[in-house]
């Protein structure tokens, strides 16, 4: 990089003596144009167009040069947003890479609870399975609260699969 720089500062000093040298030129050939303007002469017209075409070719020389600056510029230009974008890019992307890792570790922990609460709800649906084979009995049982008598009649309570699959009549369908 050292050894590029130090190449393009010796092209720019070398352009830059090459431009005032262009320019010079141009302000003598004009100069020589204007005086031989007025010859009659076969020999003063030659001279004439003589240096007309060597100040056309300066003047064009000038042209190309302005128009090389010009364009080198906007490459220079072209090159420090394209960097610039890049790096914003490897930043994104690091971003990207740390979310998408941070939503896998919500992902799992998801997963996780919800094998957790499928766990409890199983363990919580036996027990309830459970308590209601308790209550059933084979013979009507009367249970008496000093208020009011309650009958529980020898009815079979659903299973926990006929819960879950809607053949309790009191279930909610979803």
């Amino acid at each position: 990089k050292i050894k590029q720089q130090f190449q393009d500062e010796e092209q720019a000093l070398r352009d830059s003596w090459a431009v005032d040298d262009r320019r010079e030129s141009i302000a003598d050939l004009t100069e020589k144009v204007r005086l031989w303007q007025g010859a009659v002469t076969e020999r003063g017209q030659e001279q004439l167009k003589q240096y007309q075409e060597q100040l056309k070719q300066a003047q064009r020389e000038e042209e190309l040069y302005q128009l090389q600056v010009k364009n080198n510029a906007t490459i220079e230009e072209m090159e420090k947003q394209y960097k610039l974008a890049e790096d914003n890019k490897k930043v994104l992307l690091r971003g990207i890479r740390s979310e998408v890792v941070d939503a896998q570790e919500a992902v799992n922990t998801l997963v996780d609870s919800v094998e957790n609460n499928n766990s409890n709800l199983e363990t919580l649906l036996g027990r309830i399975e459970k308590a209601i084979y308790s209550i059933e009995t084979g013979n009507t049982t009367n249970y008496n609260d000093n208020r009011k008598q309650t009958t529980i009649n020898n009815t079979r309570s659903p299973g926990v699969g006929e819960i879950a699959h809607g053949y309790f009549p009191y279930a909610v369908s979803r």
